[in-house]
């Protein structure tokens, strides 16, 4: 009987341990249901420092929670994360959730040109990040079109985080070059020695050693030097021939001319005529272009020598209806994209110097002309010298009715430029939209006279040198 007794006692505690197991179980998961675990997503090495409440979605006062297996912020990848949480009757829970960090890239640089655009956030990391992290940046970022830093705002997983990355232009010019066979007395360039040059910025030629002139009826080899802005040098070179014999003329610089009715053409501007004699002369007949009605039609340029030789080029001279409208009506577009309704003034300049410096490719071939000619140049063919890049700022602002002042380089002793003045609320400023070799202070945006004074990337000891009188009156620079 007493037996019989103790194996009743024996079954019963086990049945009321059970009961404790399976009611401490219920109570967990009830309030587990209350705070659920919250994986999270980083970056290795720069988030701000984790606490336990980051990995849960809610969790009731009275309540406190800690670490049981901290995170390490520096490790990149997906690691586990326990939890401990301390209810308000002292009962512990323990929750589980995943910390994944991406790890950034470094250095953070991309090459001038190749940057994918727009740019991805993904960029920024390494490529062996494989899992999902939806991620944006706030403002989306601008291309730049010149080396220098940049500073990025991403936003993931509720984070704000700060980059700076770096656009660097390393990349040497490239270049096809062509061989030549000149005259005695003919002017010879650097720049006649090349059919092509690849590079994201303007490229200074110069003869690694100065060619021999004296050198007749022998070819030598001519080595010239390409230097970018970024001080990227590559060196290349080229055959050259130079003859005392009186052959053909060469005409260098032709193109078809493009021009809005009714406008004027410069036949000559960039053309020039080389030949052993030195004396060869240049005739243009445009007998058949009329200016006056749009159209194709042809001009012949016909160089000739003292001797007698003769060549003789034709090309091909459009002139289109360019009008107020029809130029309106390729610009409205443009600022209908880039002019937004809560702009600044200066916001605005800085959109359309923008646009143009990244649409228009720089080509000392441009026309002068009008303003509506230069407008026409640059919005179809995407091209053009410092008076398209003008005439387009121009234009352009003026249609924000932003007034300008017209500038040019004044006297002319090497080449002509032009740019503008702007009073965008602090007084009167320099603005040149054309991209120069050495960037300009501010990169050409409202710069001060004593800015565009000291500005001297040629060494010709000026660069915005202008007549005074050419000034409208009450217009005056600031100074400082």
């Amino acid at each position: 009987m007493t037996r019989k007794r103790k194996i009743i006692v024996l079954v019963t505690g086990f049945s009321v341990a059970a009961m404790l197991l399976l009611s401490s179980l219920i109570i967990t998961r009830a309030h587990s249901r209350q705070f659920a675990p919250r994986s999270r997503v980083g970056i290795a090495g720069v988030s701000e420092a984790w606490e336990p409440e980051d990995f849960i979605h809610a969790l009731p006062d009275g309540m406190a929670a800690s670490f049981r297996r901290a995170p390490n912020p520096n490790r990149p990848g997906t690691q586990r994360v326990t939890l401990q949480v301390i209810t308000e009757d002292g009962r512990r829970i323990r929750l589980r959730a995943q910390l994944r960090l991406l790890e950034p890239r470094d250095p953070l640089k991309f090459e001038l040109g190749f940057t994918p655009e727009p740019l991805s956030p993904w960029a920024l990391f390494e490529a062996r990040n494989q899992f999902d992290a939806p991620m944006a940046f706030s403002p989306a970022p601008t291309l730049r079109t010149t080396p220098g830093e940049q500073t990025l705002q991403l936003l993931l997983d509720g984070r704000s985080y700060e980059f700076t990355i770096h656009i660097v232009d390393t990349i040497a010019p490239r270049a096809i070059v062509r061989n030549i066979e000149t005259f005695v007395g003919a002017p010879l360039t650097p720049e006649d020695f090349f059919d092509e040059i690849d590079d994201q910025s303007f490229v200074a030629l110069s003869f690694v050693n100065e060619p021999d002139m004296t050198l007749y009826g022998e070819t030598q080899v001519v080595e010239i030097l390409l230097r970018d802005h970024a001080g990227n040098e590559s060196t290349v070179q080229a055959e050259l021939r130079i003859t005392e014999q009186d052959d053909p003329p060469e005409i260098h610089g032709l193109r078809d001319i493009y021009v809005g009715r009714g406008g004027t053409i410069a036949f000559r501007r960039g053309v020039t005529v080389t030949h052993s004699s030195d004396a060869a002369t240049l005739e243009i007949d445009s007998s058949g272009v009329n200016i006056a009605v749009p159209g194709e039609y042809e001009a012949t340029y016909i160089a000739r020598t003292p001797a007698g030789h003769e060549t003789r080029v034709t090309v091909r001279v459009t002139v289109s209806e360019v009008t107020e409208e029809s130029a309106l009506a390729l610009v409205e577009p443009i600022l209908a994209a880039i002019i937004q309704e809560n702009m600044s003034k200066t916001e605005q300049a800085q959109a359309i110097l923008a646009w143009i410096r990244n649409n228009i490719a720089y080509n000392i071939t441009g026309v002068h002309g009008s303003v509506l000619d230069g407008v026409y140049q640059g919005m179809n063919l995407r091209r053009g010298d410092c008076f398209t890049f003008y005439v387009l700022a121009k234009f352009m602002l003026d249609q924000l009715g932003i007034e300008s002042v017209s500038m040019e380089r004044y006297p002319v002793t090497n080449t002509r430029h032009y740019w503008l003045l702007l009073d965008l609320g602090d007084g009167w400023h320099h603005f040149d939209p054309t991209p120069i070799r050495t960037p300009a202070p501010n990169y050409g945006f409202m710069m001060t006279a004593s800015e565009a004074e000291a500005f001297d990337p040629f060494g010709w000891g000026y660069f915005y040198r202008f007549d005074p009188a050419s000034i409208p009156e009450g217009v005056e620079v600031v100074r400082e």
